[in-house]
């Protein structure tokens, strides 16, 4: 396909991904409802008083949903609905030659649709639990295929010129199906997004900008804030290199604990924080929480593949593996027990960022 031709026909998904506001507001509505969802979920497990409370709390506040989306009108919503499905479908029947993630978001949006018609037919806790579920994974996944297609898009456009900042590059070899290329480029804007909050650079004057993305495998290169990509970069770095160290035998590959202490011996996190002018003694609370949204991130990106190239420098299990034994060790030590440090990392088939919100 001609690149003009694929430009339309991009704008065509562009334009239905617009257009459905109203249906894309109500999942906002229904998935902010609940802030606290999964942390009652993962406490009604533990056994006793605590297990018990943590059910009557969740069956409370499911009760109240009803409430928190009236704002929502159902026939809108559902307008908005049927239009974006209708147009998917229609999309379904273009040249574009990668069509699952598109087909995915369609077979979802049907999932859905059950779920919130059970739930207006009953409105019970039991309706809503699912609901809220469903919202939550529609949503992500819907972002992944806005920001797939903008990118896209906006790479036939020809990327920018002119502005300030630094070139962040990062090849993923293994071949990925799309829906799983659009979570890794997700991931990496939330990197950027993260990274920036914690030394203060305003988005609005420094956005992360796209300069060429290709899928299949991934290859982006995006450009941004000198010093947040050059935390970016050293994250990635080190990161990659211990993962790829702590690969076992059973052919395994190594995660990054989702905790500050972690990323401390991982990277030295908090040391360059300080060396880019970060307080970091007042900031150690919203630290605590940015390490497990990194930790996420980078244990995403790297998941699954058998090498990570950043700005052209390449790290694999294999060399990784190889410098450990010129200085007679296979592992890196950071302070927890063996089995933290070689969990499988989630396939390309597999969510890894569930219950983030």
């Amino acid at each position: 396909m001609l690149s003009f031709q694929l430009k339309q026909e991009l704008k065509i998904l562009l334009g239905a991904y617009e257009k459905a506001q109203d249906f894309r507001e109500g999942l906002r509505l229904i998935n902010e409802s609940f802030p606290g969802f999964n942390d009652l979920l993962s406490k009604i497990g533990e056994s006793g008083t605590k297990g018990n409370e943590a059910a009557n709390n969740l069956r409370g506040h499911l009760n109240q949903l009803r409430k928190e989306v009236s704002p929502i009108s159902p026939r809108k919503f559902f307008a908005s609905m049927e239009e974006f499905q209708s147009e998917l479908s229609v999309a379904t029947n273009l040249r574009i030659e990668d069509l699952g993630l598109i087909k995915q978001v369609s077979s979802r949006i049907d999932a859905f649709a059950k779920h919130y018609e059970h739930y207006i037919k009953h409105y019970t806790a039991q309706s809503a639990g699912p609901l809220i579920v469903e919202a939550r994974t529609l949503l992500e996944l819907l972002n992944g295929f806005h920001l797939a297609v903008q990118l896209a898009y906006v790479n036939l456009e020809g990327g920018p010129s002119g502005h300030e900042g630094q070139t962040l590059t990062i090849y993923l070899p293994d071949s990925m199906p799309l829906d799983q290329f659009a979570k890794r480029l997700l991931a990496i804007h939330r990197l950027y997004e993260e990274f920036a909050q914690i030394i203060g650079v305003d988005l609005t004057e420094a956005p992360l900008r796209l300069q060429k993305v290709e899928s299949g495998s991934l290859w982006s290169e995006v450009f941004g804030d000198s010093r947040v990509i050059r935390l970016i970069v050293d994250c990635l770095r080190s990161s990659a290199s211990f993962i790829y160290r702590n690969y076992t035998k059973e052919g395994q590959l190594g995660v990054v604990p989702q905790k500050l202490d972690a990323l401390n011996s991982v990277m030295d996190f908090s040391n360059r924080l300080k060396a880019e002018g970060v307080n970091t003694d007042e900031i150690e609370d919203h630290l605590r929480a940015s390490a497990v949204h990194i930790a996420k991130d980078v244990n995403l990106l790297v998941g699954g593949q058998s090498s990570l190239t950043i700005n052209g420098e390449t790290q694999s299990v294999g060399s990784e593996v190889q410098k450990s034994l010129e200085v007679g060790s296979t592992t890196s030590s950071i302070g927890y027990s063996p089995d933290s440090q070689s969990k499988e990392l989630p396939s390309p088939d597999q969510d890894s960022d569930e219950g983030e919100n």
